[in-house]
């Protein structure tokens, strides 16, 4: 838990990397008194090109888009918040194949009726996926390790949550359901994702807590990180999952912004490709903290 906690406060100070041409829309709409919409679409790409080059280079191209759209209602006491994160992104290199670089489907929804001041009843669902095969490659093999519904996660949870204030909660769920899936059989019969070789389906029992924070910090700054933690009470309840994600946005002027997104995740359940000699082959598997970390720049309009 503790080296968890190191990259936790790691993954909170990463740096920013790579440079591309990006646009985004926002809209922020009221709909009525009791709805409230929003959403933000970016679209990338990065462009290199090289002819006689003494310095050296090789031609690539990366493009990659994204998509968060957000619909809530709230009145009489009661709050139904619902968010969709879609990511999709490829690269190509040289004479190499085209492969994705980023690739996400998650949807969240809660509803909640106010119990006590800050505090509501609430039933939440969450689902992910990726769109696409993933694949590990390393200097001598390219191999599938991921697909369509292989993985795909569905939590169901009911407890309590805390909402001091707008853009802040936290939720505390001792009921919980969580669902694993792998609707690819081939890689179902290799037993991945703590999926019994040759099932499709694994369920878990457990106890799960959210923290989600959004709010702006300063005029052109906007900060959103929501931290999941997970206990499977019938199977190693000490050994907890570990989702986190943070997007920080930055705007520059009415024309341009940039963002950094970091994501980590611990699964006890997953194995991790590794390079145990560090010679860029891949010679086994284990326990492993997944990190990821994208920057980007460009042009931005927003209006509400």
């Amino acid at each position: 838990m503790k080296r968890l906690l190191t990259v936790f406060t790691f993954m909170a100070c990463l740096s920013s990397f790579g440079q591309d041409s990006t646009a985004f829309l926002t809209d922020t709409l009221k709909v009525e008194d009791s709805w409230a919409k929003g959403a933000t679409f970016g679209l990338q790409f990065t462009q290199s090109s090289f002819h006689q080059w003494v310095a050296g280079g090789e031609n690539s191209y990366t493009v990659a888009g994204l998509a968060k759209m957000f619909l809530t209602y709230s009145k009489n006491k009661v709050k139904w918040e619902n968010t969709l994160d879609m990511n999709y992104g490829f690269i190509q290199q040289g004479n190499q194949e085209v492969f994705k670089s980023d690739d996400r489907f998650e949807l969240n929804s809660a509803i909640g009726k106010q119990a006590k001041k800050k505090w509501y009843y609430t039933g939440q669902l969450n689902f992910r996926t990726q769109f696409s095969p993933g694949y590990q490659i390393d200097a001598l093999s390219k191999s599938k390790i991921s697909n369509l519904l292989a993985p795909a996660y569905l939590t169901l949870s009911m407890g309590m949550e805390y909402k001091p204030k707008d853009g802040f909660s936290w939720l505390v769920s001792p009921i919980t359901g969580k669902t694993t899936f792998v609707m690819d059989d081939g890689l179902a019969a290799l037993g991945l994702f703590g999926v019994d070789p040759g099932k499709n389906v694994r369920h878990e029992f457990g106890g799960l807590t959210r923290v989600s924070w959004k709010q702006s910090l300063g005029k052109n700054i906007g900060f959103n990180t929501n931290l999941t933690l997970f206990s499977n009470y019938l199977n190693n309840p000490q050994n907890i999952d570990v989702n986190w994600d943070l997007l920080v946005t930055f705007k520059v002027n009415e024309w341009l912004n940039f963002n950094v997104t970091a994501i980590m995740i611990y699964d006890d359940d997953i194995a991790v490709p590794k390079d145990r000699n560090d010679d860029g082959i891949f010679d086994g598997s284990g326990k492993g903290i997944q990190l990821k970390e994208v920057f980007a720049l460009g042009l931005s309009y927003s209006f509400e």
